[in-house]
């Protein structure tokens, strides 16, 4: 019996390196390289290390653009102004993780004097504690502690093998791939590249221009009191929020108007002046204006830009909604337009009203 004892016992000694080191080596989502993300072929856990870069160059930047990945596209470099730009862009972003990085961060005695807030469908409709369950988008912990504990024991789940697969054969430009993530946050600000055209015949759920219902969780109020305290930590702080909606591909538009999209967009009002950037227009109908269904092209996002910091906008772009700058003097009108806009098809699933 001892025998077998003190043979396990070695076994087990042998095993840890496997179970524990072998991963935080290979570390898929690049949390234990913070300070030397490697093009791993994985996306990395941007929501974690850019919080742990802003913190450990304080100085480095004054103005950020807060979202989730549908902000990615948004080119710093596109951006005439004096400021030093970077882009927090990360997987499944929602508005309660960007209000506590930035309570973080002012927390840390990092004021930006800027804030550029985009916001999507997932602002209401997506669980914050996603995030937390994956490895890939655990965010920055809020009371200072690193849960390294926490990812390594993650990274020996069975689900994460096929990201440390990808990891061990991919061969990428790691060099390059720093400089743009330190740089601006994951852009190119020279080469702007685009991704490999989408196959426009096979959307995910099958949203191809038409209305296909599937359950989808409401946390309308929840996102936008998180929107609402971002505001108003923003104002104690004295930082500029500007505010605006992510352009959206008609096909993901029209799936969740049934959902309230639009009265979220007029409860967002009530918080908050914006940009608007949705709407049945001639960006949401073009292909060519989107990466895939869920993410506009660094082209769309330079229109964006554009008309938030330049003020140019294509005059039958605005009379369709795209770029209207929406205060409490001319809302109506801009919600009049986007449901005239609507096909009947959509009109007849809206939510009936009390």
């Amino acid at each position: 019996m001892k025998q077998f004892i003190r043979k396990a016992l070695i076994l087990g000694a042998l095993c840890v390196p496997f179970v524990f080191v072998l991963p935080g080596v290979l570390d898929p989502y690049n949390v234990f390289h913070y300070k030397n993300v490697r093009d791993n072929g994985v996306a990395p856990n941007q929501n974690y290390i850019k919080m742990r870069y802003l913190l450990d160059n304080p100085g480095r930047f004054d103005a950020l653009i807060l979202g989730s990945s549908k902000v990615a596209p948004l080119d710093v470099g596109h951006i005439n102004d004096s400021l030093r730009w970077y882009n927090m862009t990360h997987a499944w972003g929602t508005p309660r993780e960007y209000f506590e990085n930035l309570q973080v961060l002012i927390e840390r005695g990092i004021i930006p004097s800027l804030v550029l807030l985009g916001i999507d469908t997932a602002s209401g409709w997506l669980d914050p504690d996603i995030s937390i369950r994956t490895l890939g988008t655990n965010p920055y912990p809020t009371q200072g502690s690193v849960r390294y504990g926490q990812f390594l024991l993650g990274y020996c789940n069975p689900s994460v093998l096929s990201s440390i697969l990808v990891s061990i054969r991919h061969k990428g430009n790691t060099p390059e791939f720093q400089k743009q993530f330190y740089e601006n946050g994951g852009l190119a600000r020279k080469a702007k590249t685009e991704p490999a055209p989408y196959n426009w015949n096979n959307l995910p759920y099958q949203m191809v221009m038409r209305f296909k219902p599937r359950p989808i969780e409401d946390r309308i109020e929840q996102g936008l009191a998180d929107i609402q305290r971002i505001r108003d930590l923003c104002a104690e702080h004295h930082i500029k929020l500007i505010v605006f909606t992510i352009p959206l591909h008609i096909a993901e538009y029209q799936h969740f108007i049934p959902y309230g999209y639009l009265d979220f967009l007029e409860k967002l009002a009530d918080i908050s002046d914006f940009y608007n950037f949705v709407g049945i227009n001639d960006i949401a109908v073009n292909n060519d204006c989107f990466n895939d269904v869920f993410h506009h092209t660094i082209a769309t996002g330079d229109m964006v830009l554009d008309r938030i910091f330049d003020c140019i906008i294509d005059e039958k772009l605005l009379s369709q909604g795209f770029g209207y700058y929406v205060t409490g003097e001319n809302r109506d009108l801009l919600f009049a337009l986007l449901r005239e806009q609507l096909p009947a098809h959509i009109v007849q699933h809206l939510p009936k009203a009390e």
